[in-house]
């Protein structure tokens, strides 16, 4: 049976927007504890018409962004809040119209205030507030169309000011299947604390210390590097198609990412850019990619020697500790490409005025 505020408001999901809602109240529960809420800043992306809104509503958050770019799911929420459906009496909620690859976080801890997360807008923050002493602080809760999660994942590791501490998201199984087969055992890690290990071998780290080459079926990716730069991972729950209105066509599952820094000293664009270039024909050597992307071939066998990786790998077959080692090599070609591309754009532009 449907749950009542489906017929309530009369829903129908959007194809256009990639909508399908989660109805069953398990799942919707294993989501919402996924993540801690209790006193945390949490921004809900995609929450429809509030169904699992409702169980972050009772762990009683320090403040809930709805994030939802349906005009018409905004207007049930605020109807849902208006009727008392919705319990935000004492809380601080806030609803975001807009598309959550357009979003930035606005949640902040204050250090001078104890350590206390409050809410506080970035236009709001006083000239006599330095910038340590406001710091981001979120998590994120997203059920989101299966077609944005390689976009939704790069946004909030890479694009936001701060990326959030945590994130629950539910995507295709296949896919976050694809990301968890790249685990090793936390227990072999060395890149995982104590308390990740203590929370059980069921976490474990995208990011590994070793490769398994002899699994051919394995495969590294674009999607899975930018990942495992940034975050740990942990299987939710799968979720049935069953448990949807109307019911997708392929299996869910949630994963819990954690965020890490263990490769901070890595900049950013420069990897992103590295690691593209590597995989800009998958199926053709990692050598050959390099080169067409303009770097010196003689340079390039000379650190996959000192990197002890052979000149005929594919940039698939690399894990993402040779990744990174790759990346600090080229790493002062690359800013030098960057700039010199930036320098010739300005003098393109100039020509055209």
């Amino acid at each position: 049976m449907l749950p009542q505020s489906i017929q309530k408001y009369k829903l129908h999901a959007k194809k256009s927007l990639g909508q399908n809602f989660l109805v069953d109240e398990g799942s919707l529960e294993n989501i919402a504890t996924a993540i801690e809420v209790d006193g945390k800043n949490i921004v809900e992306v995609g929450p429809g018409y509030g169904a699992l809104t409702e169980k972050l509503l009772t762990q009683i958050p320090q403040s809930l962004t709805l994030v939802e770019l349906d005009p018409d799911m905004i207007t049930i929420l605020e109807q849902r809040i208006q009727t008392g459906e919705l319990q935000i009496e004492g809380l601080n909620v806030n609803i975001e119209h807009i598309d959550v690859l357009k979003y930035e976080p606005i949640f902040h801890v204050c250090h001078s205030c104890g350590g206390r997360n409050l809410w506080k807008s970035k236009d709001t923050i006083n000239d006599s507030e330095s910038s340590s002493e406001w710091q981001i602080n979120y998590s994120v809760i997203a059920n989101i169309p299966y077609y944005i999660t390689s976009p939704i994942l790069r946004h909030f590791l890479y694009e936001v000011s701060t990326s959030p501490q945590e994130m629950a998201i539910m995507m295709q199984e296949d896919v976050g299947r694809k990301i968890l087969s790249w685990q090793r055992s936390i227990c072999h890690s060395e890149l995982v604390s104590e308390s990740w290990k203590c929370k059980g071998t069921n976490y474990h780290p995208v990011s590994s210390t070793g490769w398994h080459r002899s699994d051919k079926k394995i495969r590294s990716s674009v999607l899975w590097l930018f990942i495992a730069k940034k975050c740990f991972v942990r299987e939710v729950c799968v979720v049935p198609k069953e448990h949807f209105y109307p019911a997708p066509k392929v299996e869910s599952i949630v994963l819990h990412f954690i965020t890490h820094d263990n490769y901070r000293d890595i900049d950013d664009g420069v990897f992103l850019e590295i690691i593209k270039q590597g995989f800009r024909e998958p199926r053709k050597k990692l050598l050959k990619n390099l080169l067409n992307s303009g770097y010196d071939k003689g340079k390039i066998l000379v650190i996959f020697e000192k990197l002890s990786i052979s000149d005929t790998v594919r940039g698939e077959e690399l894990g993402i500790e040779e990744w990174i080692e790759v990346v600090k090599e080229l790493e002062i070609d690359e800013r030098w490409k960057i700039k010199e591309k930036r320098r010739k754009g300005r003098m393109e532009k100039g020509k055209g005025t």
